[in-house]
């Protein structure tokens, strides 16, 4: 994939952002942007892993932030309307500014009334600026959520970092410890992602939010998130990575630990002719598969690097 941040919607996916690498070749060789040429450089940035050599290292551009963000959380069950809110944020989510990166979690949650399931919406957002401009901004555009000033937050960026991923009592410090484990959802996980194009209608997120009930998903949680913004305006052979402009939002399915995802298709096992690739190849990367070929032909044409859904060569 591309890479995704909070940063997304103002600045592109992390491959957007990538200026230079180091990377090992099949012949062993140390290459650099320069070296490589601008054809891997580009395959590398989204082609997927495993496909063309070994990344030692990325090289990426830095982009200003404010010396204050501001991040909100919004918490509504089934009972209290999420419903309805879930529907109106797929109208507005997408056209909201560059610098807020919005989504919306559901889950299922022991009702506080009498202790039966219910499904939790939680609407939240970085903003790239203060409350004060916040504010406003929300309540012109989605006025029916009911932001507060309560609901938000004032920090720097990287506090923002220690905010979305629940380690807002932890130090700034805990970010260079590559060994942590978040107790709060720290498991190991998949996930999966469609785009959707068009509002999901109320019949359908309601049956959507009702699988969340099932026993089954007792852990499962679906995430849409927002696109719009710059991804409407970087051209879907930018990088290899397509899913750019025309989508309202991603939605993410967090279910399944040590899942592997196959289901668009897969290469056979110990061959990768461009057939077979082709069939989730053109699903995934759409028409920029072709040129993955060409670039994958030219650089490992013996396919030494290969997996379930590695870009194969040319024969």
């Amino acid at each position: 994939g591309g890479g995704f941040g909070l940063l997304f919607r103002k600045y592109g996916t992390g491959g957007d952002n990538v200026i230079d690498t180091q990377f090992i070749d099949v012949n062993g060789r140390i290459l650099d942007r320069k070296s490589m040429g601008e054809d891997l450089f580009w395959a590398i940035r989204g082609g997927g892993g495993g496909s063309f050599g070994i990344v030692l290292a990325w090289k990426l551009i830095l982009v200003p932030v404010p010396a204050t963000v501001t991040a909100f959380s919004v918490s509504r069950t089934l009972e209290q309307n999420a419903t309805q809110l879930i529907l109106r944020w797929q109208e507005i989510a997408h056209q909201l500014p560059d610098e807020m990166n919005p989504d919306v979690s559901m889950f299922s949650v022991n009702s506080t009334q009498d202790g039966r399931k219910t499904i939790l919406a939680s609407f939240s957002s970085l903003f790239l600026g203060t409350i004060d401009e916040l504010l406003p901004i929300m309540q012109q555009r989605f006025p029916e959520l009911g932001l507060s000033r309560q609901d938000c937050s004032e920090m720097s960026w990287i506090e923002s970092i220690l905010y979305f991923n629940q380690l807002q009592n932890q130090p700034l410090e805990i970010l260079l410890n590559r060994t942590f484990r978040n107790p709060v959802g720290g498991q190991y996980y998949k996930i999966k992602s469609d785009y959707v194009k068009e509002p999901i209608s109320e019949t359908a997120l309601n049956g959507l939010l009702s699988r969340l009930s099932d026993e089954e998903a007792s852990s499962a949680i679906i995430v849409f998130m927002a696109y719009g913004g710059i991804m409407d305006r970087i051209p879907e052979e930018a990088t290899p990575f397509p899913d750019r402009a025309g989508n309202l939002y991603k939605i993410y399915y967090n279910a399944y630990a040590n899942y592997r995802d196959l289901d668009i298709g897969s290469n056979n096992v110990g061959i990768t002719s461009y057939t077979q690739a082709s069939v989730w190849g053109r699903k995934y990367f759409k028409n920029n598969f072709d040129r993955l070929v060409q670039v994958k032909t030219k650089i490992d044409p013996e396919n030494f690097f290969k997996h379930e859904q590695s870009i194969p060569p040319l024969h």
